[in-house]
């Protein structure tokens, strides 16, 4: 299977997943097959899951995607006899785990306790015990996955807490709740540039406005189950504004909060428990249990007001900058930064687009609140009572998913790789650059920085010194580079790269990158923060001087150092490495440094042992004494070796049981 077909497959099935476990949950619930398939439409084509497929976050979906099992499973776990429970339990949150993205199944836990708190039926030890007991199952499984990712997140930028300024950028714009039922109002991904807070795939809620409704019905007339559900849903949406309201502190008290910077993730879990009310509003809209007519005049009342609002919004247009959409438009605090550095035409081009995208997003939310007063008024018509509001929701959620399902050419993705490639092959070596974006990756090349989450610690914080940033600012400053010293030739950077209209444009930087590898006979013990200022020091010279956190247990000796080093790349975590050297050096690798590299001797070697300790803060090092060396080094880090063979024998366990348990079921003539 080829890589675009692979993707394709992964990201459909996935949406579809999304779709069929929000069903079945539902129809364990107890909804209808109509409003159990609702609920499934409405998840899996909401703004909250769906507009990440526009963002390309396959992690994002696949961990979604399983949350709906998951709340299955702890309905089933509420029940008093069968073990069904724990096996779609275990399964659910494996699959999670195993999905990439930790913060989803965290958030998705911090509910689910809600989730079970609010289900108690007596016997609270019990419940416990099978609601601790799938994270054990889970846990044991899936050991290999989460143990190096908990050691990679000790050792990464995300140990800092950002300050609140900072965790408002990644936090749910108040303002985005409109995008409910208005989802282009501030822009779209595809005709009308978002001119809103944040990326629009993260504080996106959009369900629709016939599914909104029934969700509101479910609120009213549902009962204690849609009270619950409502809760739940406004205690995810609380979380998901995160530094806009008064409890970030709080939170910031919660274990794993202090590094999480994307708060606003908890939507699409406030999306998941409305398209639950919206699939029960569905059922109960047919009952007596709610009055037509005063569902009619409220209905009708609102969709007014929002067609008299887009009129009034689309005259205003007329006046420009001194009309009522201008005036506000220049005073966005958010905008005003993109607005001033704009030439007069395109800034008002930029106004007047958006101004026409807000008015025709009003237009068609009133318009499909008329569409369902008619409907509400038809009632002769049994096909048009009894599918018309579904037919509607369904609708809108197809006029909505399908401009946004992302199309590329992976020619063009292709052809910035064989531009990257062509740059090393006009000039040879394993230095670094930046700007590549993805193509460098792609290629086997080296660049500094890409849109990666879990930067090491210590890299962060020595790009941190040398753009003048602080750490707590890590992931909220943009742009993050704005000055390349000399400094830079720690990491091998060469080249400043951009993509023009004629393609691939290269800077040559004014210095000369250190070698991947280079041997240093003086080295400086200096620990801490004291090591970033030695390094930023003006006279310290990375070419002549290593700076170590630890004795080496060899004597610096200044001067040019003497012999040869020779390495190989085995896998993307593993080097063969030989050196032969008359005396003692300290062997600088310019990678990033973690706890999980580890040096192993092979038999020809001097030296049966190595140590791999920190070079220049965040670099690599390893002691070398006089003679020949030939050693590996490896990354494995310790939970990574202990949780492959935990995870192996609970997958073993696992199938017996589960075995077992089907072996043991009666049979259902």
């Amino acid at each position: 299977m080829g890589l675009p077909l692979a993707l394709n497959f992964a990201l459909v099935t996935h949406v579809l997943l999304a779709g069929l476990f929000t069903f079945l949950w539902a129809r364990n619930r107890g909804l209808s097959f109509q409003g159990s398939l609702l609920s499934g439409v409405i998840f899996m084509w909401g703004g909250a899951f769906y507009l990440h497929l526009y963002a390309g976050h396959l992690p994002n979906l696949t961990v979604m995607a399983w949350a709906p099992l998951y709340f299955l499973a702890l309905d089933k776990l509420s029940e008093e006899s069968g073990s069904s429970w724990f096996f779609w339990g275990v399964l659910a949150l494996s699959m999670q785990v195993l999905g990439g993205h930790p913060q989803y199944v965290y958030f998705t836990s911090i509910l689910g306790v809600f989730y079970i708190a609010f289900s108690w039926r007596g016997k609270v030890v019990r419940t416990l015990g099978r609601f601790v007991s799938i994270y054990i199952g889970a846990g044991l499984i899936t050991a290999a996955q989460w143990g190096p990712g908990l050691e990679a997140y000790l050792e990464s930028v995300r140990r800092i807490p950002m300050d609140p300024t900072s965790a408002k950028a990644f936090s749910f714009s108040p303002e985005n709740i409109l995008t409910l039922f208005l989802p282009d109002l501030f822009g779209n991904l595809h005709s009308c540039p978002y001119w809103g807070r944040w990326y629009l795939w993260e504080v996106s809620l959009f369900m629709g406005v016939a599914p909104f409704i029934l969700a509101a019905i479910s609120v009213v007339a549902g009962g204690k189950r849609a009270i619950k559900l409502a809760i739940l849903a406004g205690i995810a949406f609380v979380f998901s504004l995160g530094a806009f309201t008064p409890l970030f502190p709080v939170l910031q008290w919660i274990p794993g909060f202090q590094g999480i910077r994307g708060m606003c993730k908890f939507d699409f879990l406030t999306a998941l428990f409305l398209a639950m009310l919206a699939g029960q509003g569905l059922d109960i809209l047919p009952s007596k249990k709610i009055d037509r007519v005063t569902l009619l005049r409220v209905v009708s009342i609102l969709g007014i007001g929002i067609a008299a609002f887009s009129i009034i919004l689309f005259d205003s247009l007329q006046s420009g900058w001194r009309g009522l959409w201008g005036g506000f438009f220049s005073r966005v605090p958010w905008l005003t930064q993109t607005l001033s550095s704009m030439d007069p035409i395109a800034r008002g081009d930029y106004a007047l687009h958006s101004g026409l995208q807000a008015a025709h997003s009003l237009f068609w939310g009133s318009g499909t609140m008329a569409a369902f007063c008619v409907l509400l008024v038809i009632r002769k018509v049994p096909a048009l009572s009894s599918f018309g509001v579904p037919a509607l929701a369904a609708l809108e959620l197809f006029l909505f998913a399908r401009p946004n399902r992302p199309t590329f050419n992976i020619h063009d993705l292709q052809d910035r790789i064989g531009q990257v490639r062509a740059l090393y092959q006009r000039d040879p070596g394993d230095y670094r650059v930046y700007g590549s974006v993805d193509a460098a990756m792609g290629m086997g090349g080296y660049d500094i920085w890409e849109d990666e989450p879990m930067v090491p610690l210590r890299y962060a914080q020595f790009l941190c010194r040398t753009q003048g940033i602080p750490a707590d600012k890590f992931f909220s400053t943009s742009p993050f580079f704005t000055r390349f010293n000399k400094i830079y030739s720690l990491i091998r950077l060469k080249y400043l790269l951009g993509w023009g209209t004629h393609g691939l444009e290269a800077y040559r930087l004014p210095f000369e990158p250190l070698p991947r590898m280079i041997l240093l006979s003086d080295w400086e013990k200096a620990e801490g923060g004291n090591t970033l200022d030695r390094l930023l020091d003006g006279g310290f010279d990375p070419r002549k001087k290593v700076l170590l956190e630890r004795d080496p247990s060899l004597p610096p000796i200044a001067g040019k150092p003497e012999g040869n080093v020779q390495w190989k790349d085995l896998t993307s975590d593993s080097i063969e490495i030989t050196a032969d050297i008359p005396k003692p050096e300290i062997l600088l690798v310019t990678d990033n440094f973690a706890k999980g590299w580890k040096a192993e001797a092979f038999p020809d070697s001097s030296c049966a042992r190595y140590i791999v300790i920190p070079g220049d803060y965040f670099l690599r090092a390893v002691p070398l004494a006089a003679g020949h060396h030939h050693f590996r080094m490896v990354y494995r880090p310790l939970w990574f070796v202990a949780g492959k063979w935990v995870s192996i024998l609970s997958c073993l366990l696992f199938g017996a049981m589960f075995l077992s348990w089907r072996l043991s079921s009666p049979v259902i003539e």
